[in-house]
């Protein structure tokens, strides 16, 4: 791990404060057992204090709100350390992005969609603190038929550009295997025409050759192209919950009986994505 602080005396840059901002108590150092240990171990105490254990989700600032990270199910700021006091404040606000997922969840027509969000959360981060991000999820449901707008995703791609070792998974609510191997194979199809350039599938019809080859210029597919930005079927959301492998649906698996030339495609993207 690299360490934060190489001392119990610490300096500290200006810390991210994507949350609501609260009163802070004022704790003398010299009186808090936590503030008194050498900063490494304090490193290991912010990092185990400061992992979720599930994805979380950006909520956008609101009215004099500020943005906040949340947990499923909660209504409060994930990070409440750095409430306690203005050293803790300083040394741990932000820092939860280092150690755990954050999740953008985008809810087409009514709301921004997932890249989107993300652009937002990530214009309040200066270069260092962008750099923390380790794991980033979005997910669009619904979505419209063709793909979030590729401007809004080609920021995305310079951020995976910039941090290769950040893992970046998209999920595309629209591709599912809740219904046949014929839509989970169409939708996939037309995602890799769309945002790798793949050459047109003959599942597809020409209307939706050209939707999806005109989404994005050449320009575009090339500043796409980075390994650490991946699109995946909706079912990796609950796949990544309960930490199995994502295998194909009862539908899709009746399918490829029928279609076997298939299965190495679809194992595929269930595996590496698109």
């Amino acid at each position: 791990m690299t360490l934060l602080f190489a001392s119990s005396r610490v300096h500290v840059e200006n810390s991210l404060d994507t949350t609501d901002q609260q009163p802070m108590s004022v704790v003398q150092p010299s009186r808090s057992r936590l503030l008194r240990l050498p900063g490494e171990l304090r490193n290991r105490i912010y990092k185990y204090a400061l992992a979720a254990d599930q994805i979380l989700q950006y909520f956008e600032p609101k009215g004099r709100e500020k943005g906040r990270l949340i947990e499923p199910n909660a209504d409060s700021d994930f990070n409440q350390m750095k409430y306690a006091c203005r050293q803790l404040y300083s040394e741990t606000a932000g820092l939860e992005i280092k150690y755990s997922s954050v999740g953008f969840l985008g809810e087409y027509p009514t709301a921004k969609v997932p890249a989107q969000r993300f652009g937002t959360f990530f214009a309040t981060l200066n270069p260092s603190r962008a750099s923390w991000l380790s794991e980033v999820i979005l997910f669009a449901d619904p979505v419209p038929y063709d793909v979030e707008p590729a401007q809004n995703l080609l920021p995305l791609a310079n951020f995976c550009r910039a941090n290769p070792h950040a893992r970046v998974e998209y999920i595309d609510g629209k591709f599912n295997m809740k219904r046949s191997l014929y839509h989970f194979h169409h939708r996939g199809a037309y995602l890799s025409v769309a945002i790798r350039k793949a050459s047109p599938f003959p599942i597809l019809r020409a209307k939706y050759v050209l939707t999806a080859q005109s989404w994005t210029d050449a320009q575009g597919a090339v500043m796409l192209d980075v390994p650490n930005l991946r699109f995946w079927p909706a079912e990796r959301l609950a796949a990544r919950k309960d930490a199995q492998r994502l295998e194909p649906s009862p539908r899709v698996r009746h399918g490829l009986h029928f279609q076997p030339e298939l299965r190495e495609m679809v194992e595929s993207w269930l595996e590496h994505g698109i």
